[in-house]
């Protein structure tokens, strides 16, 4: 088979099938050409919505934000960024690079990868709360808590509440779900009941 019609056929498996094509046509002693495709499926990251953000004081928790959002609440004060998501997260699910655009928005960035815990995954231990609180001691301005749905953000808050501020865990934890933390999983199993309400919106008009 002649090149042209090689690098056709490549051409037309490219277009139809989604996929990067690597193609390598090289010389052989008993062939003309020889050739060897190789295909890759393309990985095509959703964008990213702004996240609903919750504040108590100058500490706000939100789900994973877009660059916009970084940008915009930089601008409103914010000084400090910490992710508590892991770095296999990040590469497969978000579409830019969160360290270069909150340094771009003129604030600090902090990882502290919580989850997994699985061989030499990061999990989560009391020494990722000793992180938080230092962060939180030292940051000066307001300081955005996320992961990829807040909730990782706002366990770790609980636990630093309840090491560093002293709260009971009843106390910690209604503090939390007033900036949008949820009844844990184990409690709905249970039946139990959340200390926390959220007041009903109340009709406009």
């Amino acid at each position: 088979m002649k090149l042209s019609q090689l690098i056709a056929l490549g051409g037309a498996a490219f277009f139809m099938s989604g996929c990067y094509i690597s193609l390598n046509v090289y010389e052989d002693d008993e062939h003309e050409f020889q050739n060897e495709i190789s295909a890759t499926e393309v990985v095509i990251i959703d964008p990213i919505d702004p996240p609903t953000i919750h504040r108590e004081g100058r500490l706000m928790f939100s789900a994973q934000p877009d660059a916009g959002t970084i940008k915009e609440l930089a601008g409103e004060g914010m000084t400090t960024v910490v992710n508590f998501r892991r770095d296999v997260e990040m590469e497969k699910y978000v579409p830019f690079d969160e360290a270069d655009v909150v340094a771009d928005a003129g604030a600090s960035y902090v990882h502290i990868p919580l989850g997994g815990g699985l061989d030499d995954e990061p999990g989560y231990d009391p020494e990722d709360v000793d992180r938080l609180a230092s962060v939180l001691e030292n940051a000066k301005g307001d300081v955005l808590l996320h992961c990829a749905s807040g909730g990782r953000a706002r366990t770790i808050w609980t636990a630093y509440l309840i090491k560093y501020e002293g709260l009971s865990e009843a106390d910690a934890i209604t503090r939390a779900q007033k900036v949008g933390q949820q009844p844990s999983s184990l409690d709905r199993l249970l039946g139990k009941e959340h200390s926390y309400v959220a007041p009903e919106k109340e009709d406009e008009g």
